[in-house]
């Protein structure tokens, strides 16, 4: 699979989207360095207008990194102390990241973490590397949603009702 990146351009103020082989087909997979990370095998990534966003606005996003915040995949490593999940399992990965540990971020509001700018990245896609990839690093497993039968590819195209609802209509 080729890789998405965000990268800076030729001249100072330009910034570019460049495909290409993924990291893993240069050798430089990723892989878990952290207690807590999780490597998911992705299955489906999501392409929606934030990706723009983060492509021609200044939103504070350093590149570069591989694009891709709505992603599914499959549980390829666990970090030491991960034991809510198994290799193979089929998850989700939550879009925006925060610190986990902010009274937001207990409530499962990472969207508002109160410590986000000074994780230097908002999630993967989002400052650190997506899931425009073969392979995306986790930075916890409680950015996880199990999936059971569901398949990821199907998944992931549905993520953007779970962070834009106002696009569901009855």
């Amino acid at each position: 699979m080729e890789k998405i990146q965000f990268e800076e351009g030729d001249h100072a103020s330009s910034k570019i989207c460049r495909r290409g082989p993924s990291r893993q087909d240069r050798g430089r997979s990723p892989t878990v360095a952290r207690v807590g990370q999780v490597l998911v095998k992705i299955g489906g990534a999501g392409v929606c207008h934030s990706d723009l966003h983060v492509m021609d606005e200044n939103l504070g996003f350093k590149p570069p990194f591989i694009l891709g915040h709505e992603n599914a995949g499959w549980i390829e490593e666990l970090g030491e102390g991960v034991t809510s999940f198994e290799k193979g399992d089929a998850v989700a990965v939550y879009g925006p990241w925060g610190c986990g540990r902010c009274y937001s971020c207990q409530l499962s509001m990472e969207n508002y973490c109160e410590n986000w700018a000074s994780l230097g990245t908002f999630g993967g896609g989002l400052g650190s590397d997506g899931g425009m990839a073969d392979y995306m690093l986790v930075s916890s497993a409680r950015l996880l949603v199990p999936l059971g039968d569901l398949s990821p590819a199907k998944a992931a195209s549905k993520l953007r009702f779970l962070t834009h609802p106002f696009l569901l209509k009855e």
